[in-house]
């Protein structure tokens, strides 16, 4: 997925660009649904100024990894554990929802703690590559020129 926006600040080989966030992210969880624009963080591999337009490139296969890591882990972790929990609370003599709900948050939290060291481990801007610079703006050059 390719889409342009504006530099507003670089930090090493990583640049802030702000983008439509309705065209780019839709509904990432970084900034309110209401904003219009959203930074977002990218390898810088063109050599950037801070207020050039450029074009980002997000990578598809890390893409489709980031959302098997975000949405069906925890899923997968929480229903195996509570799956788990259920068995191990009937052969223990207590109620099946017991250990169902107990194992599966606990699932839950395992998996939520995997999310979080992978997204440590993770190069700042992963997945997302300044491609090139550009002369026109994602949203309209009123749009993003409104945001200084």
């Amino acid at each position: 997925m390719k889409t342009i926006g504006r530099v507003v600040r670089r930090s090493g080989a990583t640049a802030w660009v702000r983008v439509c966030h309705g065209e780019f992210c839709g509904g990432c969880g970084h900034h309110s649904p209401d904003d219009k624009l959203a930074d977002v963080e990218a390898r810088d591999l063109v050599g950037v100024e801070v207020g050039q337009k450029v074009e980002l490139h997000s990578d598809s296969v890390r893409m489709l990894q980031v959302m098997l890591l975000v949405f069906w882990v925890p899923l997968i972790a929480a229903g195996g554990a509570a799956w788990a929990g259920s068995e191990a609370a009937v052969a223990l003599g207590l109620a099946q929802w017991v250990g169902a709900v107990g194992c599966g948050l606990a699932g839950l939290v395992m998996a939520g703690a995997l999310v979080r060291r992978v997204d440590k481990q993770s190069a700042p801007g992963a997945g997302l590559a300044i491609t090139r610079i550009v002369d026109r703006a994602a949203c309209g050059s009123a749009a993003l020129a409104s945001e200084e």
